[in-house]
């Protein structure tokens, strides 16, 4: 470091508006480069209610002091560092080059500021900066006071290893408190510290005891008298002939368009408003001059409206602050509906046509104290808006595969919502749209180097009602399908690595010391594809749901492949603001198995392509089919007899499935006798066994083989769930309920966790149990818990399948729904419905689905 703080003292005595601070640094110059920043002495003040006064600057070389004070020349310039923000501030500071420093040099200077702002009357408040940008060996602050005045103290911001000591004395005139820590280190900033961090620790000082004198305070300021004639006209012409509702939309209109926003923030003006007429003459204001202004144009429209005091720079951190007026930078208006519902209106938003019950996202977050005519002793901090997460980022992409080896074409509708909505919004004024919109092109060929973008695309439309932005995108992929030589299969990935936006904004580091910001706290967002083949390419595998559940945030995963359609839906919901350093390692680990999580891949076997799709007659004679394939295939394998013990019982229990969806019986139990008798600890043995011994109603005898499974370490989620249907089916709904439950809980694949939810669902129901199912989830099967909880109808369900484009996943979810919908009319005692519901799964021909199978069991 070019220069570090050797001592930096602060001594503060506090009278109100006669307030005195005396400050003395004593910086060591190690590098000549440090010379730019400390070879300069500044102080700023403001002018209209403070007087400085320097008492020392001294060189010290060599154990010499050297004063060099009197030499030195001031300039006293206005400083108006926040004009590019439209505001101006009234601030000087005197400057001075400190003539012949030099590296080695120590620096020690003194000097006091007298006078405090005279809005604060004779009350007490400072923000006392603790640290600094440069290394501080000793730091102190000493406080004198008056006995008779009670001045709270507090530290706000980043916490030290070791904290600041703190110890009061009372001696003669004052009480005295002195704040005194070593080794202060440095304030620290980068981009990815949360919006509402600072890096600096502020040392509070109020001798405001309590939000209800803060709110006294700040109720004297933004009093109002009776509106004057020109208010009134105004307000008179933009109620006239419409609701409530509308005269308020107008009247935020007005000000947040008409009144352009220029602060004059002079002496007492930093917190004192401007009178609501003054503002509405010159046509420009700050914050609190248009919240005035609107809350006086809305009373006078007879409508309950309140300024509001809020903190953009300390979000909801403001709730460990101390009662003090510096708690606060900006203001908004209350305004209550004659239902009582409330809205927040931010009367400095630049919000064109948004309207207002879009405009108020970047409070939703958000806590302030509301400024009332008669409040109560005991007023309190307000949320301000509602914490819970909301949607922001929906992709669906759409994508229609021409066959194996040809063309596909993909349509992505992007819907940006709220604060991205704003943020793009925002984001048009600065560029041009065909910069934006290309980034999106350039994106996906670079994930497609084949695909072409179509004519006329990407689009974008700017719904404003909603606050809601669309962009649609479309491109044509030469071959969309890669194909593994080895297994011969066809591939495609698919990923929404996008949403991840949303928890970090670049590289992770789990041993961050720094707390890091989420970019986009208590937002949703989502993204599905779907995949549509050609008739001939069918697929049969089973939804498979995934959850990670972590205090960062949650992700659901979802992906199907039935029919001729392939889906994969990815939703997650952020929960935190921010990640502190000792929680970093732990969030690292959760982003990463996220990552792993949002990659998807679509598989074309061969069995799932058809040379004919006109050829099938019904699903049962391609089903059986299918399974006498795989009787010749495995019984090539056993016959050959060159394979050990445990690979061939693996082949024989697959013979043995397929017998038993052909219904042989007798042949399936020969290929499960030998199966164990070649490997007599491998748990899918008994598995497979049990579910022979269900079809054939020996329940006793299944249940058995599924505690010997479980117990030889078969998979735990597969074994749980059958032996759930057993004890289901024998009339053991506890039992049952407990296996299905710890079906799910062992469940890493996600495979048949929504039907767990369904089997859970029924044995609550048979038990008199009320239902604890989240039925939001998306896909298939959970249209049947909305069903078993009452939401929706059989019928609404059942039409649904009916209009599902493929034929094949119109089949397969016929066969699950009927079944379940079978048990249902069983808790409820319906018996015609359970047998006709029954009936109609064999009906499907999916032979080798368990519900059919099960549907023959309680059929018998």
């Amino acid at each position: 470091m070019g220069a570090y703080i050797e001592y930096w003292g602060s001594e503060i005595l506090a009278s109100g508006s006669r307030s005195v601070t005396y400050e003395r640094r004593i910086t060591r110059i190690q590098q000549t480069s440090a010379l730019t920043d400390v070879g300069v002495f500044r102080l700023d003040y403001s002018p209209d209610y403070q007087s400085v006064k320097i008492h020392r600057i001294d060189l010290i070389r060599g154990g010499q002091r050297i004063p060099v004070l009197k030499s030195m020349t001031f300039r006293v310039s206005k400083v108006e560092s926040g004009l590019e923000r439209l505001m101006l501030s009234g601030k000087s500071a005197a400057i001075g080059q400190i003539p012949d420093a030099r590296a080695g040099d120590v620096i020690d200077v003194a000097y006091s500021v007298t006078g405090q702002n005279p809005v604060f009357g004779e009350h007490f408040v400072a923000n006392v900066n603790w640290n600094h940008p440069q290394y501080v060996h000793k730091r102190q602050v000493r406080l004198l006071h008056s006995p008779e005045i009670k001045i709270a103290s507090q530290f706000m911001g980043p916490q030290f290893k070791e904290a600041p000591s703190n110890g009061s004395v009372f001696g003669g005139r004052y009480k005295e408190q002195v704040f005194t820590q070593t080794q202060v280190l440095p304030a620290f900033y980068d981009n990815k510290l949360p919006k509402d961090y600072s890096p600096f620790l502020i040392l509070q000082l109020s001798s405001m005891g309590s939000w209800y004198d803060v709110h006294q305070w700040a109720a004297e300021l933004f009093r109002t008298e009776p509106a004057s004639p020109a208010i009134n006209s105004l307000a008179k012409a933009l109620s006239a002939g419409v609701s409530q509702k509308q005269a308020i939309a107008k009247a935020a209109k007005f000000v947040q368009d008409d009144i352009r926003y220029f602060s004059v923030s002079i002496s007492e003006n930093t917190h004192r408003p401007q009178q609501p007429d003054v503002t509405l003459e010159r046509r420009f204001g700050d914050c609190k001059d248009k919240a005035l202004l609107l809350v006086t144009l809305l009373r006078a429209m007879g409508v309950r409206a309140n300024p509001v005091l809020v903190s953009d720079s300390m979000g909801r951190r403001i709730l460990g602050s101390l009662p003090t007026p510096l708690a606060f930078d900006h203001a908004v208006v209350q305004v209550v509906y004659s239902d009582r519902s409330e809205q927040m209106i931010d009367a400095t938003l630049n919000a064109e046509d948004l309207p207002l019950e879009h405009q108020s996202g970047k409070l939703q977050r958000s806590v302030g104290l509301v400024i009332q005519r008669d409040a109560p002793y005991y007023v309190h901090l307000k949320a301000l808006g509602y914490s819970q997460a909301n949607l922001q980022l929906s992709i669906l992409e759409s994508v229609k595969v021409g066959g194996l080896d040809k063309e596909s074409t993909t349509t992505i509708s992007t819907s940006l919502q709220g604060a991205l909505a704003e943020i793009t919004r925002q984001s048009q004024k600065q560029q041009p749209e065909s910069t934006r919109l290309q980034f999106l092109t350039d994106n996906y060929l670079q994930r497609y180097p084949s695909a072409r973008k179509r004519n006329g695309f990407p689009v974008s439309k700017d719904i404003q009602a909603l606050n809601q932005f669309e962009i649609e995108e479309a491109y044509t992929i030469e071959r969309l399908l890669s194909r593994d030589n080895t297994s011969g299969i066809w591939f495609a990935r698919f990923n929404a690595q996008q949403l991840l936006g949303a928890l970090s904004q670049g590289g992770l580091d789990k041993d961050r010391w720094l707390p890091l910001g989420l970019p986009m706290p208590g937002s949703i967002q989502t993204y599905r594809v779907e995949v549509e083949f050609p008739p001939e390419i069918q697929g049969q595998d089973d939804p498979i749901e995934d959850k990670m559940d972590t205090p960062f945030f949650q992700l659901n995963t979802f992906r199907s492949f039935r029919g001729n359609v392939f889906t994969f839906q990815a939703d997650l919901k952020v929960m935190a603001d921010e990640i502190l350093p000792g929680g970093m390692a732990d969030f690292v680990k959760a982003y990463q198995d996220a990552q792993k999580k949002l990659t998807d891949i679509v598989i074309v076997r061969e069995d799932n392509v058809s040379a004919s799709v006109n050829s099938r007659e019904n699903y049962r004679d391609q089903a059986e089919a299918n399974r006498k394939r795989a009787i010749v295939a495995a019984s090539k394998i056993i016959d050959t007899g060159k394979i050990a013990d445990e690979d061939m019982a693996e082949v024989y229990l697959q013979r043995a499935a397929a017998y038993m969806d052909l219904g042989q019986m007798p042949e399936a139990e020969a290929d499960i006798t030998q199966a164990v008798r070649r490997s007599p600890n491998l748990g899918i043995a008994f598995q497979v066994r049990a579910t022979w011994n269900m079809r054939n109603k020996r329940l006793q005898a299944a249940e058995s083989d599924l505690n010997k499974a479980i117990g030889m370490g078969s998979e735990p989620s597969s074994a749980y769930l059958r032996r759930g249907q057993v004890r289901y089916v024998s009339g053991n709904y506890a039992g049952a309920l407990r296996d299905f439950e710890q079906a799910e809980k062992s469940s890493e694949s996600g495979l048949n966790n929504g039907f767990m939810r369904v089997w859970q669902a029924l044995a609550r129901k048979q038990l008199g149990l009320p239902g604890n199912t989240d039925v939001t989830q998306a896909g298939w099967p959970n249209p049947l818990l909305k069903v078993i909880s009452g939401i929706e109808s059989p019928q609404a369900m059942l039409q649904k399948i009916e209009a599902t484009k493929s034929r094949e996943e119109r089949t397969l979810n016929l066969c699950e729904a009927y079944f379940y919908l079978a048990l249902w009319s069983q808790t409820s005692g319906r018996e015609g419905d359970y047998r006709r519901y029954l009936q109609k799964t064999l009906d499907t021909g999916v032979i080798h689905f368990m519900e059919y199978e099960l549907a023959t069991v309680l059929l018998k």
